[in-house]
C-alpha cells in the first residue's frame, strides 16, 4: 500500500504516514497490487490488439492480392478466387470482432450471391430462347 498524499510505501498496520504524517484510513491508501494487476491487464490487452491488427493486415493483403490476380489473369482466376474466399472466411472466423473483416466478408458474400443470380439468369435465357433460335435457323431456306 502507498500513501495517496506523498506516495510513501506503507505497512498495513500503520495508522499515520511516517513521511507526511497524514492520518491513514482506507481512502488515503492506494492498493498498489490492484494497480499493478490492472496495468498488466491493460498491457496484455494492448499487445493482443496489436497482434490482431497485424493479422488483419496479413489477411487483407492475401485477400486483395489473390482477388486482383484472379480478376486480371484469366488462367488462374478460379484458383485465386478460391484463395480469396478461403482467406476472408478464415479471417472472419479467427477475428470475429474486426469490423473491417466483417464488412469485406459480407460484401464478398453478397458478390457471390449476385454472381450466382447472374449465372441463373443466363441459364434461364439460354433455356428459354435457344430453342426458338434453333427453330428459326432450321426454318431458314438454304
Amino acid at each position: 500500500m502507498k500513501c495517496k498524499k506523498c506516495g510513501y510505501e506503507l505497512k498495513d498496520e500503520w495508522k499515520i504516514c511516517p513521511q507526511c504524517h497524514e492520518v491513514l484510513d482506507d481512502k488515503n491508501r492506494v492498493n498498489t497490487k490492484k494497480l499493478e494487476d490492472e496495468n498488466k491487464k491493460e498491457i496484455t490487452k494492448k499487445k493482443e490488439d496489436n497482434k490482431s491488427n497485424e493479422y488483419i493486415g496479413a489477411y487483407l493483403l492475401i485477400f486483395f492480392l489473390s482477388l486482383l490476380l484472379g480478376i486480371f489473369i484469366s488462367e488462374i482466376r478460379w484458383i485465386c478466387l478460391a484463395i480469396s474466399f478461403i482467406t476472408i472466411i478464415t479471417a472472419h472466423i479467427k477475428l470475429p470482432n474486426s469490423k473491417v473483416i466483417k464488412v469485406i466478408f459480407w460484401l464478398y458474400i453478397i458478390g457471390i450471391i449476385i454472381y450466382i443470380l447472374y449465372i441463373l439468369f443466363i441459364l434461364f435465357l439460354f433455356v428459354k430462347y435457344i430453342p426458338e433460335f434453333l427453330d428459326s435457323l432450321s426454318s431458314c431456306p438454304g
